[in-house]
């Protein structure tokens, strides 16, 4: 009898550990199929062929460790339709993820969100929100943050 509480009590702790990590591909899973929605898959193959043409060795680095790319496109949805991804990819705070960047750029807001695995980030979800658009980006892989650091400090110069 103990051995099939055990067994019952791991199995539950999995279940639920398996439904967080998959908390962004859900988010992303609902509003793919809104009216006048547009989502493209890229797979990692392809992201590894373009690391190969890549002169920066950081980027291609980044590249070469995604394992999948999704790209979500809103804004062509309703305004109401915008806002509840926006705020649900905001919620993911709860689920997991850190805030890795924030800002606003005239009406446009800017929120990038990672997920760790040990010290590798397995997902980054990015969503770029305003009146008119919404774009959601969500990359998995096992992704380097120094990498990722130096990109984004190339960016910022």
């Amino acid at each position: 009898m103990m051995m099939k509480k055990m067994l019952l009590m791991l199995l539950v702790a999995f279940a639920t550990q398996f439904a967080c990590a998959q908390q962004a591909q859900k988010v992303f899973d609902a509003f793919r199929s809104e009216k006048k929605a547009e989502y493209t898959s890229v797979p990692g193959v392809l992201m590894a062929l373009a690391g190969d043409k890549v002169k920066d060795d950081n980027v291609a680095a980044v590249l070469k460790e995604v394992k999948s790319a999704r790209v979500l496109r809103l804004g062509n949805c309703k305004k109401r339709t915008r806002k509840k991804f926006a705020q649900q990819v905001a919620a993911l705070s709860k689920e997991g993820y850190e805030e890795y960047a924030r800002t606003k750029q005239g009406d446009s807001d800017l929120l990038v969100m990672i997920k760790k695995d040990d010290e590798l980030i397995s997902e980054i979800i990015t969503c770029v929100y305003s009146e008119s658009n919404c774009v959601g980006v969500l990359v998995k892989g096992n992704i380097n943050p120094e990498d990722l650091g130096a990109i984004v400090d190339m960016m910022g110069d």
